[in-house]
């Protein structure tokens, strides 16, 4: 090879280097310096709260999110229990919490009942302590001394009190058995803000009043089947006014079944109005114990107190879309 030829390659060399040097210099300066100028400006930068990522190794399919599983939770519902206006004004009612659907106990009495009092200027209900003995289906009567008796109603067999999981937390109490009709009462002290067991009575209660002189005045209707002898038995006690005992204060026996009971004082002691499935009686009590047959051959679909000396009867005249009305002097 002659020299010129050599020569030549070697300069053909050296450009083709000088080329790849060149190239080389400028991807440094146009791509690897600015990441490198961007990389030291961020880590000189305050740390930035960034969204979480997932962790998912590159080229594995993203994670799929957990479903989210809605626990079934108790929902809180008026009791079927009237409401009381108390002395001081307030409204008084009764509410149960009540086991998600599909919940299951042993016993036949779950829902936990507890009464509530409305606050008027905010309209909130604060509930009050639980009933301990899970009484269902009572009278409440307002005592003379402003304490709360809860009477009559049904009541499970056994109450059992479950341990305390705190020094201040609530008393919990578990009912088991079937709820059967009750012949003892509940009283709350809205001062101490605490339950406690009131009289024995010697039957059932059905409903209650408090009289003016503030005793309390109580009818039981015991429905009598099988055998010679059916119909309803109708017991009548009265507790003193500070509420320690119940005295029997009169009974009778009616041919007919009745359940529906009404109570109002009167002049002379009180009236009671019963009914079921047609058959409608009514009595006037005495304090004496004295029971005796009142508004006989009178029939009413409503009853209400007027004020102290009469009851308005809404009557039926036949026709399903007309009514009457008639007033009658307590006795």
């Amino acid at each position: 090879m002659s020299d010129f030829e050599s020569s030549l390659q070697k300069w053909l060399l050296i450009f083709i280097v000088g080329i790849a040097i060149t190239v080389s210099a400028m991807n440094y300066w146009y791509k690897t310096l600015p990441e490198r100028m961007a990389r030291e400006s961020a880590r000189q930068a305050p740390p930035a709260v960034l969204p979480a990522r997932d962790k998912t190794p590159a080229g594995d399919a993203p994670a799929v999110a957990a479903p989210v599983v809605e626990v079934p939770q108790t929902r809180e519902v008026d009791a079927d229990i009237p409401r009381l206006t108390l002395a001081d004004g307030r409204t008084l009612g009764f509410a149960t919490t009540r086991k998600p659907a599909g919940h299951t106990e042993d016993w036949a009495v779950t829902d936990v009942i507890h009464p509530w009092v409305l606050v008027e200027e905010t309209q909130q209900k604060i509930s009050l302590p639980v009933i301990p003995s899970q009484r269902e289906a009572f009278t409440p009567v307002q005592l003379a001394d402003g304490r709360l008796a809860l009477i009559g109603g049904r009541t499970p067999r056994d109450i059992v009190a479950l341990e305390s999981k705190c020094a201040d937390c609530a008393d919990e109490y578990i009912p088991f058995g079937e709820a059967t009709a009750s012949t003892t009462t509940d009283v709350f002290d809205f001062e101490s803000g605490a339950w406690s067991k009131g009289p024995t009575a010697d039957s059932i209660g059905t409903t209650a009043i408090r009289l003016r002189d503030g005793s309390v005045l109580k009818l039981g209707l015991v429905e009598i089947s099988g055998g010679e002898r059916t119909g309803t038995d109708i017991h009548v006690e009265t507790a003193d006014r500070e509420f320690t005992r119940w005295e029997k204060a009169g009974e009778t026996h009616s041919e007919s079944r009745l359940d529906g009971a009404r109570l109002f004082e009167s002049r002379s002691g009180a009236v009671m109005l019963l009914s079921k499935e047609g058959s409608q009686r009514a009595y006037h009590w005495t304090p004496r114990g004295r029971l005796k047959p009142w508004l006989e051959g009178e029939s009413w679909i409503e009853v209400e107190q007027l004020d102290e000396r009469h009851l308005q009867l809404t009557q039926s005249t036949g026709d399903a879309q007309r009514s009457k009305k008639k007033i009658v002097e307590l006795p």
